[in-house]
């Protein structure tokens, strides 16, 4: 399917999500906790995954693209995680099989340099740590309810500065989605809609995203999929799916 070939607003969502369906990757498929921090990060930059900056533990785009079966791992990246984050992260019909910490030194480029103005991020941030959960569908669950596995990556970090040293390797996959949402209080030094810190990035280094769930202003560039709305957050928040034009 041509991805820009869909002016769908009469569409649902789910139906349109079913043009875009991925395979089970390989990785997830032949999984062990043998795999060590590289080899995880090198497999999911080379497949799709599903990038969200400020996203504390909503785990709406999981349960929207994980019924879909569009992305397999999704990144979760927050400076305001605690620990116990991911033990708040529960999947309905979901186990978790693995969990392993990741070296941030894995998963940012070697030739970045942070810009002064993220030294705003710190008086916001909790001390840094990056760990992956890999979940498996319960048994008495079929594929409607889910891939059947998948990927959470927990990073506390600058979400900001993270797309930046993380995208500007030009090795790797851009995120096949993205999330936006500006959540309206405290707790962020800048905002990730358009012409925000978040985009400026995007646009200094040129890596965007296939889709942008939007619960903000949207980026210049996108499209909107379909006149739906999903509700997401800790305060349920509208969203809608563009694509890239």
């Amino acid at each position: 399917h041509n991805n820009n070939s869909f002016t769908i607003h009469m569409s649902t969502l789910s139906n349109i999500l079913d043009h875009f369906k991925e395979p089970l990757p390989q990785w997830l498929i032949e999984y062990t906790s043998s795999m060590n921090s590289r080899e995880i990060i090198n497999q999911i930059f080379q497949n799709r995954f599903l990038y969200y900056p400020g996203s504390y533990n909503d785990s709406q785009p999981i349960k929207m693209f994980n019924v879909s079966h569009v992305v397999h791992t999704y990144i979760y990246v927050d400076y305001c995680f605690s620990q116990n984050i991911i033990e708040k992260t529960e999947l309905k019909g979901y186990h978790i099989i693995d969990t392993k910490e990741i070296e941030i030194d894995d998963l940012y480029y070697k030739n970045w340099n942070p810009r002064p103005i993220f030294k705003k991020a710190e008086r916001y941030s909790q001390p840094p740590f990056c760990t992956i959960q890999i979940y498996e569908r319960m048994k008495e669950y079929g594929e409607e309810h889910g891939c059947k596995r998948l990927a959470i990556l927990f990073l506390c970090k600058d979400a900001i500065a993270s797309y930046e040293a993380i995208f500007s390797n030009p090795t790797i996959n851009p995120p096949y989605i993205l999330v936006i949402q500006d959540h309206g209080f405290g707790g962020n030094y800048d905002c990730f809609g358009q012409n925000g810190l978040l985009h400026r990035i995007a646009k200094s280094i040129q890596i965007f995203p296939s889709f942008i769930l939007n619960g903000s202003k949207v980026w210049d560039g996108y499209r909107l999929l379909s006149d739906e709305i999903v509700y997401g957050g800790m305060h349920r928040n509208a969203r809608q799916l563009f694509i890239k034009e």
